[in-house]
């Protein structure tokens, strides 16, 4: 593999009854799926090294008592990658994030909302490039 990995594949489901759905000849290298509720990936997905995949902010801002901070979830959506999307090296895909088939996200991209069949997607925060 041609970018150097930081860490093997992870894959954590962190609540009963959480999800993580991994469709047909995908390819996961070197990232990280963490599932509070559902993680969705379709059909013939690329997904590269040292990403990130997380349903929940993992823990609420809590600005008025942040002693509280370590013993929250934050807010949690489920994420929906359709098929044939590629997401480059570095990507961190948000809770709540929509992406419809054959999306090509660019690397390093910080990827929150929704997106449209054949989006070319990129930067931090992420938005459309063009259709493709």
């Amino acid at each position: 593999y041609h970018v150097n990995m930081f860490a093997p594949v992870k894959i954590y489901i962190d609540r009963i009854g959480a999800e993580i759905k991994i469709g047909d000849n995908t390819r996961i290298h070197g990232s990280c799926l963490h599932a509070y509720e559902a993680i969705e990936i379709g059909d013939n997905c690329l997904i590269a090294a040292n990403c990130q995949i997380f349903d929940s902010s993992g823990h609420n801002t809590l600005s008025d008592k942040p002693s509280e901070r370590i013993t929250t979830h934050g807010i949690v959506k489920p994420i929906l990658i359709g098929n044939n999307c590629w997401i480059g090296t570095s990507t961190i895909i948000l809770p709540g994030t929509v992406l419809g088939e054959n999306c090509v996200v660019a690397a390093g991209s910080i990827v929150s909302g929704v997106f449209k069949d054949n989006s070319l997607i990129g930067g931090n925060p992420a938005k459309l490039i063009k259709l493709i």
